[in-house]
C-alpha cells in the first residue's frame, strides 16, 4: 500500500455498508483493524469514525469491508504529517465538550452513532465514536443518548482536573440539536421522550446544580459531527482544524 493513490477522507460520505456484502474475505481483516484502532484512539482522531464503522463487521468481513480498511490506509498515506497541536491559548475555556449523533446510521439494525470530543484550554484531550446500544425513535433521542455519553466522559475529566487543582465547573458541552437541549434543561414533560426520563435525568440534575451548561452550536461548526459519519473532504478538514488537528500531507 506504500505506492497507493491517496484519498482525501478516511470514510466515504453517505456510505451504506451492510453485513451481507458477499463472501468472507481471506485478507487479515482483524489484524489490520486492530492496528488502525490503536491509531484512532491515540494520535489520529480523524480516522475514528471510519475505524468504528468497519469494526462492526469483524466477525464476518467481506472484500467490500476490506476495501474500506484499505481506503483508511490510502488516507493515512496521503496525510502522514497530520498531528494534534497543543499550544497555549488565551481566553480558552478550561474544559469544553462537543457532542453529536448520526441518527439510524446502521443499515442492518438502524442504531445510531454517538461522537464526542473534549478540549482543555483549547487543546484536544479526549474523543470517541460509539455505536448506540438501543434503537432511537427520533434524531432528538439519538442526540440525547450521545449527550449522555459525552457528559459522563466530561465528568471524568472534571474530576481529573479537580485533582490537579483546576476548576472546570460548569462543564460546557456544545450541542447542535435544539429539542435535545430543551429536553435536558426544562422540567416539563416531553411525551415523545418520557421513556428516557429515568436513565438520563442525571443530565437535568447537573444543569440544575449548575455543574453542566449546554450551548447550541450550528451543525456546520460542530466538530463532533466528524466522529459520527463520513464527510466531504473540505468539511472533514475544517471540523478537525477546529480541534487543532492539522491534516497535512499529499492529499
Amino acid at each position: 500500500m506504500f505506492d497507493c493513490k491517496p484519498v482525501g477522507t478516511p470514510l466515504e460520505a453517505n456510505n451504506k455498508w451492510t453485513k451481507n456484502e458477499g463472501n468472507e474475505t481471506q485478507h487479515p481483516y482483524k489484524e489490520l483493524l486492530g492496528c488502525l484502532q490503536y491509531l484512532a484512539i491515540t494520535t489520529r482522531p480523524d480516522i475514528c469514525a471510519a475505524v468504528s464503522a468497519l469494526s462492526k463487521y469483524q466477525s464476518r468481513p467481506s472484500d467490500a469491508h476490506w476495501s474500506g480498511l484499505k481506503r483508511i490506509l490510502r488516507y493515512l498515506r496521503g496525510t502522514m504529517d497530520t498531528c494534534i497541536v497543543y499550544q497555549h491559548q488565551n481566553n480558552a475555556n478550561v474544559l469544553i465538550g462537543y457532542a453529536d449523533a448520526d441518527f439510524a446510521n446502521d443499515e442492518d439494525n438502524r442504531k445510531s452513532v454517538s461522537g464526542y470530543a473534549f478540549q482543555v484550554y483549547g487543546n484536544l484531550v479526549a474523543w470517541a465514536t460509539k455505536k448506540q446500544q438501543t434503537v432511537s425513535l427520533s434524531s432528538s433521542e439519538a442526540e440525547l443518548i450521545a449527550l449522555s455519553c459525552a457528559v459522563k466522559e466530561g465528568l471524568w475529566l472534571t474530576n481529573l482536573l479537580r485533582e490537579l487543582d483546576v476548576d472546570s465547573i460548569p462543564l460546557i458541552i456544545m450541542e447542535d440539536n435544539i429539542p435535545c437541549i430543551r429536553y435536558a434543561e426544562e422540567p416539563r414533560s416531553h411525551q415523545r421522550m418520557k421513556h428516557l426520563d429515568i436513565k438520563y435525568m442525571f443530565i437535568r440534575d447537573l444543569i440544575k446544580k449548575r455543574e453542566l451548561k449546554l450551548k447550541f452550536l450550528a451543525s456546520k461548526e460542530q466538530p463532533a459531527d466528524a466522529f459520527t459519519k463520513g464527510l466531504p473532504k473540505s468539511q472533514h478538514r475544517y471540523l478537525f482544524e477546529r480541534l487543532n488537528v492539522r491534516i497535512e500531507g499529499k492529499c
